[in-house]
């Protein structure tokens, strides 16, 4: 990204929000002279044009009791929000957005609305249900609603939760559901899984075989996080009538950037799985991966290049 906007002569000023708070102190000053942000990246507010952020904060605390390292990182939160909010300028996205965005529930119902197809999907605490939902669809998948929270520093062992198939054996004992709702859904053959990445008004499209999946796992990203590697993605076209339901999500919600996971059955229909509206993008590899980079950086320069506009 920093090379992207230095091709278009603008000076980018990084800030790293997972060193905040802790080892990046940050003071938001509110007095006569106006609004001023005094940290590590020190800049003149009146210099700044546009923000590309993801407010990621806490990753550098140290291990803590349980509930003083969520407050500590909810304050931090509010904090940086706070001093995006306060900059007046256009922002890729603004965090609101983002979180409204996040939602999988929401996402879910906007999607069948807008004709998308989606998977045979409940959201429950309930046991039963879920034993009651499989019975009906066959075989069933669980996702998280959001991913475990930690109390300790971020290490390549924090807890991630992927896509995982439903066994009879997990299906029998659900301990703790009552206490976390989560997602179940049918579980869908599929021959290919498609990343589709917006980014103002262009839209880029990449697949990944079923057979490129380690073992034919659900989730592609977790032999990712096992072996650090990620298999390769190849450019790959969808219908123009999936592209603008597509666009119509990212609309709905106000972004300017989203990054939404589809797969597709082997009769070719599409079946919309998440909205990623701060999704990674440098795991896709050439030639998407420069390109997305090159249209963020037109996105924050160059009105023209938005698909909404947040002046």
């Amino acid at each position: 990204m920093v090379e992207a906007l230095n091709d278009r002569k603008v000076e980018p000023v990084v800030f790293d929000a997972s060193a905040f708070p802790g080892a990046a102190p940050v003071t938001l000053s509110y007095e006569r002279g106006g609004f001023r942000v005094r940290g590590p990246c020190e800049v003149a507010v009146d210099d700044i044009g546009a923000v590309w952020q993801n407010v990621v904060v806490g990753s550098d605390l140290p291990a803590m009791a349980p509930g003083v390292r969520e407050t500590c990182v909810a304050a931090s939160e509010l904090a940086l929000v706070g001093m995006l909010d306060s900059l007046r300028v256009f922002q890729l996205d603004p965090h609101a957005n983002q979180a409204r965005a996040s939602n999988k529930v929401r996402q879910l119902r906007l999607a069948q609305e807008i004709g998308l197809e989606i998977p045979a999907t409940i959201v429950t605490n309930d046991p039963e249900a879920v034993r009651a939902f499989a019975g009906r669809v066959g075989p069933v998948i669980a996702k998280m609603l959001v991913q475990p929270a930690s109390t300790g520093p971020e290490t390549d062992e924090s807890p991630v939760v992927f896509t995982t198939a439903m066994t009879a054996a997990d299906l029998a004992q659900l301990d703790g559901l009552d206490l976390c709702p989560m997602i179940f859904q049918e579980q869908i053959e599929n021959q290919r899984d498609i990343r589709v990445t917006i980014v103002g008004n262009r839209m880029f499209s990449a697949a990944l075989t079923a057979p490129a999946r380690a073992g034919g796992d659900l989730d592609w990203r977790r032999d990712s996080y096992a072996r650090d590697q990620v298999p390769a993605w190849v450019p790959h076209d969808l219908p123009g009538v999936l592209l603008g339901q597509l666009l119509d999500v990212v609309d709905h919600f106000g972004l300017n950037y989203g990054a939404i996971d589809l797969i597709e059955r082997p009769d070719g229909r599409h079946v919309f799985l998440e909205l990623n509206p701060s999704g990674a993008f440098s795991f896709m590899g050439e030639p998407d991966a420069p390109q997305i980079a090159a249209q963020i950086a037109n996105v924050l320069v160059d009105p023209a290049a938005r698909l909404i506009d947040d002046d």
